[in-house]
C-alpha cells in the first residue's frame, strides 16, 4: 500500500522523504474509484498538448488509485507552464493535500494566478511553498487574494 508521496525532481534513488516531509495514509480512495493518479495528469497533458513530465509520471505512477494525499512535494522539478496547469488537477483532486511544495520551479505570474484560482476554496490546504520562483507584483497579489479568500492557509 502507498505510504507516501515525494517528489524530487532528479534525485533518482531517494528511497524515503526525510522525516519531517509525512505525507500520505493508505485506505480511502483518492479519486473516483480505479482511477490512477498518474493518470489524471497524463490526460490533462494530453488536453493541453503537453509531453508529461518524466520525473513526475514515474513518481505519480506510484501512488497507485487509492490513498489520501497530504503533502505533494514537486521541488526542483520544471513542469513547465502547460505541465504546471495539468498538475492542477492532481492538487484540485487530492481533498485531503495539507502542504503543497513548489519551490524551485521557475513558476511565472501566469502560473501562480493559476495556481491561485485552483486552490482558492480548497478544503484542507495549509502550506504553499513557492520560494526562489519569480514572482513579481502580479503574482504576489494574487496570492495576498488567496490567503484572504482561504483562512485555512497558514504558511
Amino acid at each position: 500500500k502507498l505510504q507516501f508521496l515525494y517528489f524530487i525532481g532528479n534525485q533518482k534513488g531517494r528511497k524515503s522523504p526525510p522525516s519531517h516531509m509525512v505525507s500520505v495514509v493508505a485506505s480511502q480512495p483518492l479519486l473516483r474509484p480505479g482511477e490512477q493518479i498518474d493518470v489524471v495528469y497524463q490526460n490533462h497533458c494530453k488536453v493541453l498538448g503537453v509531453k508529461p513530465n518524466s520525473i513526475l509520471m514515474k513518481d505519480l505512477s506510484d501512488g497507485g488509485s487509492f490513498g489520501i494525499i497530504t503533502t505533494l512535494d514537486v521541488s526542483k522539478n520544471y513542469l513547465g507552464e502547460k505541465g504546471f496547469h495539468a498538475f492542477l488537477e492532481v492538487v484540485r483532486q487530492s481533498p485531503n493535500l495539507q502542504v503543497l511544495n513548489l519551490s524551485n520551479n521557475g513558476l511565472t505570474n501566469d502560473a501562480i494566478v493559476a495556481l491561485c484560482r485552483s486552490v482558492f476554496s480548497h478544503p484542507s490546504l495549509k502550506v504553499i511553498n513557492l520560494k526562489n520562483n519569480p514572482v513579481s507584483f502580479t503574482g504576489a497579489a494574487a496570492l495576498v487574494d488567496l490567503v484572504r479568500r482561504n483562512p485555512k492557509l497558514t504558511d
